[in-house]
């Protein structure tokens, strides 16, 4: 970051204005990135100064990493919920063939009954 930026004593967190190349620093990636990542609409909030001039501000860069970081207890919380989606499509595949099974069992009677009554012309 720029350090007459960080040298001000008075500046509130919020009021400290980065520019893409301190954004860059800060993240270790190029300028290019940053750019990029503003035209995708993914990168951290940014203030459009002029035409020609985007900061942004510390407190939101600071948010966007925080929300890009992945912590143990969301891994494992998202593992968790996968583990739980498996398990029910498990239970609903266990359904699926019980009711595949009770469905050819009801059709193989059905046409049992029915060839008893044309007198075993189905078979």
């Amino acid at each position: 970051m720029s350090s007459d930026m960080l040298d001000d004593a008075d500046a509130g967190e919020e009021d400290i204005l980065l520019t893409p190349d301190d954004v860059a620093r800060m993240m270790r990636v190029s300028r290019r990135t940053v750019i990029t990542w503003r035209y995708r609409g993914k990168g951290p909030r940014y203030v459009h100064v002029t035409h020609n001039c985007v900061r942004y501000r510390l407190p939101d860069v600071q948010a966007w990493i925080q929300g890009k970081s992945l912590s143990m207890d969301r891994f494992a919380a998202a593992y968790r919920e996968i583990g739980q989606l498996f398990d029910q499509l498990e239970t609903n595949r266990e359904q699926w063939d019980q009711y595949q099974d009770g469905y050819t069992s009801g059709l193989a009677k059905a046409l049992a009954i029915i060839d008893a009554h044309v007198g075993g012309k189905l078979s």
